[in-house]
This record gives C-alpha cells, structure tokens and sequence, in this order.
C-alpha cells in the first residue's frame, strides 16, 4: 500500500476517533465541567456558559466529521476532484464559520471563546481555499474532456 493511502486511512481512523470524543464529551460535559469548575473554585456561571457554547456546535462538528469521512473515502477510492468533494468541502467551511461567528459572539460571555472563534473562522479560510482549488481541478478536468 501507498503511503499516500496510509496517511489518507490514518485520517479516516483520526476521524472515527473524533466522533467518538465528541460522542464521549457530549454525554459528560456537565459532569466534566462541573468537575473542573470546583477544583479550580471558578464560578458556576462558567460551567453554565461553556455548556451553552458547546451544545449548539455539536450538530455541525458531527456534520464536519461525516463529511470529512465521505471526503476521504473519496480519497482512498482516488476520487480527487468531484464535485462530491467540492460539496463536502463547502459545508465544512461554511459549518467552521458558523462555529467561528457563534464563539466571537460567546467570547463576550468568557474571552478564551475570542481565540476559539477566531481558529475557527481560520480554519473555515483554510478549507474554503481548498475547496476552490479541487473546484478548479474539476473545472479543468471537465474542460479538457470536453476538448477532447
């Protein structure tokens, strides 16, 4: 096997390994965070607030997941530039941005959710500018068949 195909089945296994912490974090939360808040004799406030920041992101970090599971088997399969992938790309940038504008708002409630939603809206560029570059192999690809 390839290493190319290693690294993209190590990807697919990180992300199995991702829905599973999510899966994890989302059923203990309140006991983790409330955990945390009495060992460091915080404010019940904060347990409160992070919950309430992390819920409404659950939905789209497992729709990111999903779609970044079907992108790599794409992958695998050596399905490159589709316009699957350009789908699975654009709802990834667009859920990071979601999180991102979501966590700029929550930062006025605890400032670290700022940082956290200014990664976000980074990695939402990110994926964005990898979405316009498969885009254009499709384009292309498409124009030389037709060409031909």
């Amino acid at each position: 096997m390839s290493e190319h195909k290693k690294s993209l089945r190590l990807s697919l296994i990180m992300t199995y390994v991702f829905m599973a912490l999510l899966l994890i974090i989302t059923c203990t939360l309140p006991w983790l965070i409330t955990l945390y808040v009495e060992k460091m004799e915080r404010s019940m406030d904060l347990a409160t607030i992070v919950m309430l920041s992390y819920y409404p992101c659950v939905p789209v970090a497992a729709k990111v997941l999903f779609d970044l599971r079907k992108l790599l088997k794409n992958l695998i399969n050596g399905d490159i530039a589709n316009t699957q992938n350009v789908k699975c790309l654009r709802t990834v940038a667009i859920c990071c941005m979601f999180v991102g504008i979501f966590l700029i708002v929550m930062g006025f409630f605890y400032m670290p959710f700022y940082f956290l939603g200014a990664a976000a809206s980074f990695c939402a560029l990110l994926v964005h500018i990898f979405k316009n570059i498969i885009h254009g192999v499709c384009i292309a690809s498409d124009t030389e068949s037709t060409d031909n």
